[in-house]
């Protein structure tokens, strides 16, 4: 289960790592106006893509913290009984 965990948060950073912020012109000339519109546009969909791959990581890094510490998992009898007391 840790194996597929880690897996999974790796592949969330390497995808992080192939966003693209700042995109350079192959061949045509453009203009500042024109560069500063398309990177403005890459940076909002990197923030986007960035919140959700971090939000991902952080749910996996709860997962693995509950199941690290052996907290009672809400099928325990004993813990269920616990809290209704």
């Amino acid at each position: 289960m840790k194996d597929i965990l880690e897996c999974r948060i790796e592949l969330c950073l390497l995808e992080v790592g192939n966003i693209t912020l700042c995109a350079l012109p192959d061949d045509d000339p453009v203009t500042v106006d024109e560069f500063t519109a398309a990177t403005d546009k890459n940076c909002l969909q990197a923030a986007e893509s960035l919140t959700r791959y971090f939000a991902i990581v952080q749910v996996i890094e709860i997962g693995n913290f509950y199941s690290l510490n052996n907290f009672p998992k809400s099928s325990d009898k004993e813990f269920q009984s616990n809290i209704v007391k």
